[in-house]
């Protein structure tokens, strides 16, 4: 053999370089998946809230929708021409949904401090300010209303 000729069994350093990412990346995975495959899906779920369950939900579809995607390409199938574009489009839509419904459920549990102070502030600064204005507004519509009445009866006269 030559000595410019390459080995059939070894491989070039870039692939195993990448190969060596990929394991590592795959052990991260599964150190980070472990907690919730020692648990039964039943048992994961008591423990969440429903928007949790189905942001738990939808991160699972996805995850097997990805590993097909990925499959899909070592198989030398253009994934976007095949119908798993379309489910993980589908995904990631809902994905949205519950990303917006978590973000104005966080909204409507905020209070706005400054109002609250301004509304507690009037209230105690004048504590009966409100039922005299109640009481100023009707004197003001019955006195409107009895000189419209006055006025109607200088026109019949």
């Amino acid at each position: 053999m030559a000595a410019s000729e390459v080995d059939d069994n070894e491989l070039p350093d870039e692939i195993i370089s990448s190969l060596e990412d990929f394991y590592r990346s795959m052990n991260t995975v599964e150190e980070t998946l472990d907690p919730l495959l020692v648990m039964s899906s039943e048992e994961i779920h008591e423990k969440l809230d429903v928007l949790d369950r189905a942001k738990l939900d939808l991160m699972m579809v996805y995850a097997m929708n990805s590993m097909f995607w990925i499959y899909l390409i070592t198989q030398g199938v253009n994934p976007k021409e095949h119908g798993i574009k379309h489910e993980l489009d589908r995904v990631k839509d809902y994905m949205k949904k519950i990303k917006d419904a978590g973000d104005k459920r966080k909204a409507s549990l905020k209070i706005d401090k400054d109002a609250a102070r301004r509304f507690v502030k009037g209230a105690l600064a004048n504590p009966g300010a409100s039922e005299s204005a109640k009481s100023k507004s009707r004197k003001e519509k019955r006195k409107k209303e009895v000189s419209s009445e006055k006025r109607k009866k200088k026109k019949v006269d």
